[in-house]
């Protein structure tokens, strides 16, 4: 996994690539890159593998959603 902090409060600095040009680029934000990560820790720890609609509607209740 890797992010960045290019277009992110506050200076919010244009992103150096035009998505346009390349449409197998794509872009992933943050909240799906934690509920990945979240899904991969669980199953290390526990040797059970999540249900990702578990993990999403998590995310989605902390965030108010």
């Amino acid at each position: 996994m890797n992010a960045t902090q290019l277009g992110c409060a506050p200076e919010r600095e244009a992103v150096p690539i035009d998505c346009s040009v390349d449409p197998g680029c794509g872009v992933v934000d943050g909240i799906e890159m934690l509920v990945q990560l979240a899904m991969q820790l669980s199953n290390l720890w526990t040797g059970i593998v999540p249900e990702e609609g578990v993990f999403r509607r998590a995310m989605a209740e902390a965030l108010g959603e």
